[in-house]
């Protein structure tokens, strides 16, 4: 019985430790988008960005969505995505990961979102 008691103990700190990942993780995406309309810029949620619109990314303000770099260059943090500790050079061309944060760079950072499926984002599809 005592062996019983220690294992659920075990268990749910586990179940507990996993929540607070996952917590974590939903933290990650960011809760706006710069979206690039002519020559105004609006805040937006980023389910209102289509595929092919533009969004522009500020130093220090995250990734909305999974984007390629259409101008201009930045370093990015990728930590909270990879756990790499070295800020990542990116120029034009470059994948964008959502949840990174754009540490400097050309002001603004203009990218491209990718597709998009029951909200859940698919770099696969471009």
């Amino acid at each position: 019985m005592l062996f019983y008691k220690i294992g659920m103990l075990f268990q749910d700190r586990a179940v507990e430790k996993s929540r607070r990942s996952i917590a974590e993780l939903m933290n990650i995406r960011p809760d706006y988008a710069n979206l690039k309309r002519g020559d105004a810029i609006d805040r937006v949620d980023p389910d209102e960005v289509n595929i092919g619109d533009v969004i522009v990314i500020k130093p220090g303000e995250k990734v909305p969505l999974d984007c390629v770099v259409m101008e201009g260059s930045s370093t990015l943090d990728s930590s909270p995505l990879t756990g790499e500790s070295m800020p990542k050079a990116v120029r034009e061309g470059d994948e964008l990961l959502s949840g990174a944060i754009n540490l400097s760079g050309l002001s603004p950072l203009v990218s491209q979102k990718c597709q998009r499926i029951d909200g859940i984002q698919n770099p696969g599809l471009r």
